[in-house]
């Protein structure tokens, strides 16, 4: 079968695996999808008929079989294609632990901790052998963690870290911005209010615990980042708590 009628067959695949009404029919769209490609690309190397072209479309392609992805990340080619790729998650760490490739690195990291299905041995085991990747720290110092024994371990990293002072300051900011969503005592919203951390601000915006003059006062933010949404989300508080009244 050639790729041109794998297009035919497949280019709507996407639309229909995330747009059918059950999951039980998007995971048949999946499956059909999957063996559907799996069958043309065997057919294809026997015939030792194929291009670059053709292999990058496959390593574009959600469907596309495992084993030829794997095979391709084992000889080096379409790294790029296939570092921008969510899964499957046998190639991510592949990608990640032979090629070092930061994409797969930073998506892996942030599946595990923030996931409560990964055990936090296993968190741990894979930050450990990464945390020279600044991508990847950065990045985790900006979520909250699904666990406190996750977010523990992640400090445990931080304080190993050449870049502590920068890690430990995005970290504190993290802080501030999940409590304030849910802040409900005065003297503690007014001190997150006085951080001027555009991320908490844009938290205490959508805290209906916040007074409403302090909500006029976000929803009238400038000179700060992300000043368009604080505005927005402070505004559609009020109209909240006004709906209510």
């Amino acid at each position: 079968m050639a790729t041109a009628d794998l297009h035919v067959e497949t280019l709507y695949y996407p639309h229909l695996a995330k747009n059918a009404p059950h999951e039980e029919t998007a995971q048949r769209v999946r499956q059909s999808a999957s063996a559907l490609l799996d069958d043309a690309w065997r057919l294809m190397e026997q015939s030792h008929k194929y291009s670059d072209e053709q292999l990058r479309w496959f390593c574009t392609h959600p469907a596309a079989p495992e084993h030829l992805l794997l095979q391709l990340c084992d000889q080096g080619r379409f790294l790029s294609e296939l570092g921008h790729r969510s899964g499957p998650e046998s190639l991510l760490f592949k990608l990640a632990d032979e090629h070092k490739y930061p994409e797969a690195i930073l998506t892996l990291a942030k599946n595990m901790y923030l996931s409560d299905a990964v055990p936090t041995d296993q968190f741990v085991e894979f930050a450990t052998r990464h945390r020279d990747s600044d991508w990847m720290m950065t990045s985790l110092a900006h979520l909250e963690p699904c666990s406190q024994a996750k977010e523990q371990a992640f400090l445990q990293l931080v304080t190993l870290s050449k870049d502590r002072v920068r890690l430990e300051e995005i970290y504190r900011v993290t802080a501030q911005e999940v409590e304030a969503r849910t802040a409900i005592h005065a003297e503690r919203i007014q001190t997150l209010y006085d951080s001027r951390e555009y991320r908490v601000w844009r938290s205490l915006a959508n805290n209906q615990h916040v007074s409403k003059d302090m909500l006029q006062k976000l929803a009238e933010a400038k000179d700060v980042k992300c000043a368009r949404e604080i505005r927005d989300r402070a505004a559609q508080t009020l109209r909240r708590i006004s709906l209510q009244n």
